[in-house]
């Protein structure tokens, strides 16, 4: 698993039909920057809140595709 530092929301996570994990063609899945990130980092309670496009080019920074 990875995290897919896309732009991207939660239900790319998920085939179309949203019943099974998308799987790259390696086979491994991912989850997005708005599930990992946005779960802290959203709000004003938060040290610095993100939106999904901010994280992703935070994200892209931290992470790197396999």
């Amino acid at each position: 698993m990875y995290v897919n530092t896309q732009k991207r929301d939660y239900t790319a996570m998920f085939t179309v039909n949203g019943q099974e994990v998308a799987r790259d063609a390696q086979g491994k899945a991912a989850v997005t920057v708005d599930f990992v990130c946005l779960r802290c980092h959203s709000g004003s309670g938060s040290a610095f809140p993100l939106t999904i496009s901010g994280a992703a080019t935070i994200a892209d920074g931290i992470h790197s595709t396999p």
